[in-house]
């Protein structure tokens, strides 16, 4: 689960800001 971690951390930066939608938190 070592990649999804590293895209999920992407994802969660991404959001953090765009600040558009909680995606790291739905998955």
């Amino acid at each position: 689960m070592a990649k999804l971690s590293k895209r999920v951390q992407a994802l969660r930066a991404k959001v953090d800001r765009n600040q558009a939608y909680p995606v790291a938190d739905a998955l």
